[in-house]
């Protein structure tokens, strides 16, 4: 079977979240690991040596997500600890507080983030460093909301090239001890020298740590590391020129060299092919069912950015033969869980998922065969069971019907249990779709529900992935086999929402004339899968905790974009374009003062009221990028270039997590949304995005530009706003 490279789509992924400073560390071979009984573990805390520091260590459960305390600690004065476990399997070692010695500017400093590390398997004596390094595998490993042997093997293999040796056996060792120093490896010196150079960055840079972090962990997301390799070695430089070396070394030329080595070719990714099926899918249109294949590849323990990576695919039957396929893809999956088989339910997530699906002619049982090529010459292999066609019943979509109750969505339907094979169903799931039928929200039943209600929050949280909320549901039939393969499948057609919430949000937002700074509150709402408008309105208000209605500085209106908008993703190396374009309508209103609550956006409709809750955090104040800072040209191709002044040095600027710059017409209207780095002062839009996007709303003629910054959640919390006008 071979997936065409023209059937590809492409998403940008959500962003690995990396947290990073510097750190010395010591020479692991002259500690005395634990004495007596299970697993001995051993190791040292470093981002500078983390004195009295909290060590704990913690189970990976089946779900990939943490598990149950192992056994915890402390560290002694030189970062290092030592325990006994009774466990074999992953596990992950959590350090909290404690402080440490900061190589670059010889200052104590709290640690006030944890830091973490992750092992594939522990089994006797084991070395465990934590290291920013260790912490930024992790983030790895669990990028697709969970983690597990290999995504962790995976992960620290990939992180451990830029050490040239294994960052969680290796110890760093202590630059602030010109003895230790002396007396390490080479690996051990490098470790330290390397941790040390990132907080050089921050010090040479003036930008503080998170800001660094954000600029590594983009740069990692493609394997590339074109744009901070040459920071690294800078920072390199500049820490052995520097009088807080202690070392009493002035070059390192192995890791320079190995640095600049990933610099001019990249990481090299380990792929792999995770789960999948050989399906048949029944519909309520007969006509519709299939055989369907699908199976997830991912890369060194991440998702992929995109299919580019792959070249051909190639299924083979159980004797042999390829088979092949058409309706072929590339699917980006970012979705929560909400587990409704055991009482109460559970929400996890969220999770994301790449892989390759197609549509197959009727399929005999047996063991079929994957072959994936990649575009770097690199093949990978699976093969899965198929136990033969199996038809289930499929939920008749009149009988689906929902309601909203208090921003919670109560969804009910009807089981079609009198219908053949119903007893081979082993689970009910219903699927939420935003606008553009991505997931959403996948929800596990036993096939004794007809009915669940999904709470506020996490429909709140769902509507955050993406650019669009809820806007249709689905109920599906399942049955797997012994190996936990979905085999069978019965999809109801999908059930657009009357209502429908999607993304919500309170924000302070400051400006360049700071008289205008306001509270300003957003409420998403789609009405049977279009766009609203004020006639489907009653009212709208904002409510806090203690039920009191909150009085807005204006009369609070629906917005609605005139025409769609495009999205131009630079966060990430290189940039792209989204592959669909976006659309929205909802409520809006400012307000002078909205201390940090949980508040209720309510708005009546002529079916009832619809509610969403927020969890404001409070006032944010973030520096605004000057207008009259920004400069633009128009080059000989047509590509747009944009370079700006950010305002590092005033208040907040390390809070800024994005720069967003939108193109407007004439009109002020919406045309392009370009997504930057916060490092960024340039950026370069090409001739075709710009045509592409005034072929929606005609000519580009100014520029808002925004620093934003997001909860924990995704949800945008405060915007700094200016305008530029193009020449």
């Amino acid at each position: 079977m071979q997936f065409g490279c023209k059937e590809r789509f492409f998403c940008v992924l959500a962003s690995i979240l990396i947290l990073i400073s510097c750190g010395g560390g010591g020479d692991g071979s002259s500690f005395v690991p634990a004495s007596g009984t299970g697993s001995s573990l051993s190791g040292v805390a470093s981002k500078g040596r983390i004195s009295d520091g909290t060590v704990e260590v913690y189970a990976i459960a089946a779900n990939g997500q943490k598990g149950g305390l192992l056994g915890s600690t402390t560290t002694d004065s030189d970062g290092y600890y030592n325990l006994l476990i009774d466990h074999q399997g992953p596990i992950m070692v959590e350090v909290t507080g404690g402080t440490y010695i900061d190589e670059a500017t010889g200052q104590s400093i709290a640690l006030t983030e944890t830091m973490r590390a992750a092992l594939p398997e522990a089994t006797g004596s084991i070395n465990v460093a934590v290291t920013p390094l260790t912490e930024v595998a992790v983030r790895i490993a669990e990028s697709s909301g969970s983690m597990d042997s290999t995504k962790i093997k995976d992960a620290n293999d990939l992180m451990s090239q830029l050490l040239g040796d294994d960052i969680v056996t290796t110890f760093p060792t202590d630059c602030n001890d010109p003895t230790d120093f002396s007396a390490a490896d080479a690996s051990e010196k490098n470790y330290a020298l390397l941790l040390a150079a990132i907080s050089q960055m921050s010090e040479s840079s003036g930008m503080d740590i998170p800001a660094i972090l954000d600029a590594l962990e983009e740069d990692l997301a493609d394997m590339e590391m074109d744009q901070t390799c040459g920071d690294l070695l800078t920072g390199i430089d500049d820490f052995l020129a520097s009088e807080d070396n202690k070392t009493g070394v002035q070059e390192a030329t192995d890791l320079v060299t190995r640095i600049e080595d990933i610099a001019d070719n990249g990481l090299a990714p380990t792929y792999r092919i995770g789960d999948g099926y050989f399906q048949y899918r029944t519909t309520e249109n007969s006509a519709n069912n299939n055989f369907r294949a699908y199976f997830s590849v991912s890369k060194s323990g991440m998702p992929l950015n995109s299919a580019d990576d792959i070249d051909t695919v190639t299924l083979r039957d159980p004797d042999n033969t390829e088979i092949s396929a058409s309706n072929t893809g590339f699917w980006n999956g970012k979705y929560y869980s909400y587990n409704c088989r055991t009482t109460p339910c559970s929400e996890s997530g969220p999770f994301a998922e790449t892989g390759l699906y197609g549509t197959l002619d009727p399929l005999s049982p047996g063991v079929y065969q994957i072959e994936v090529q990649l575009v770097d010459g690199q093949t990978i292999t699976s093969e899965m069971y198929y136990p033969g066609q199996l038809a289930l019943p499929v939920v008749d979509s009149s009988s689906m019907q929902a309601q909203w109750s208090n921003g919670d969505l109560v969804l009910s339907w009807t089981n079609p249990t009198d219908e053949p094979n119903w007893q081979e169903v082993d689970q009910v799931r219903v699927v939420l779709f935003d606008v553009d039928y991505n997931d959403k929200v996948f929800v596990t039943l036993n096939t004794t529900a007809e009915t669940v209600t999904l709470p506020a929050e996490l429909l709140n949280k769902a509507a955050a992935i993406g650019t669009s909320g809820i806007s249709s549901w689905q109920v599906q039939t399942r049955a797997y086999d012994q190996y936990n393969m979905n085999y069978a499948r019965g999809n109801s057609n999908t059930k657009a929402l009357a209502y429908a919430l999607g993304y919500s949000f309170i924000q302070y937002r400051t400006f360049e004339d700071t008289n205008t700074n306001h509270y300003r509150t957003w409420m998403e709402v789609r009405t049977d899968g279009g766009l609203a408008a004020d006639g489907d309105f009653v009212n709208y208000r904002l409510v806090d905790s203690s039920g009191n209605q909150v009085t807005p500085a204006n009369t609070p209106s629906v917005w609605t974009s005139p025409f769609p908008y495009l999205v131009y993703n630079c966060m990430a190396t290189p940039c792209s374009l989204a592959d669909s374009t976006y659309q929205e309508s909802g409520y809006m209103a400012k307000y002078d003062d909205l201390p940090a609550d949980i508040y209720g956006l309510k708005a009546d409709t002529n079916e009832g009221t619809l509610t969403t809750q927020v969890s404001y955090p409070g006032k944010l104040e973030l520096p605004v990028i000057a207008g009259s800072s920004m400069q633009s040209q128009w080059s000989a191709e047509g590509d747009l270039i944009l370079t700006w002044t950010n305002p590092t040095g005033e208040t907040n600027w390390s809070k800024v997590d994005q720069l967003r710059f939108i193109l407007m017409n004439t009109d002020g209207f919406d045309l392009l949304a370009v997504k930057i780095n916060p490092n960024a002062d340039t950026v370069t839009i090409p001739s075709d995005v710009i045509e592409d996007a005034q072929a929606l709303g005609g000519a580009v003629t100014g520029v808002t530009l925004q620093t934003r910054a997001y909860d924990k959640n995704g949800i945008n919390i405060s915007r700094g706003i200016s305008w530029y006008t193009l020449p």
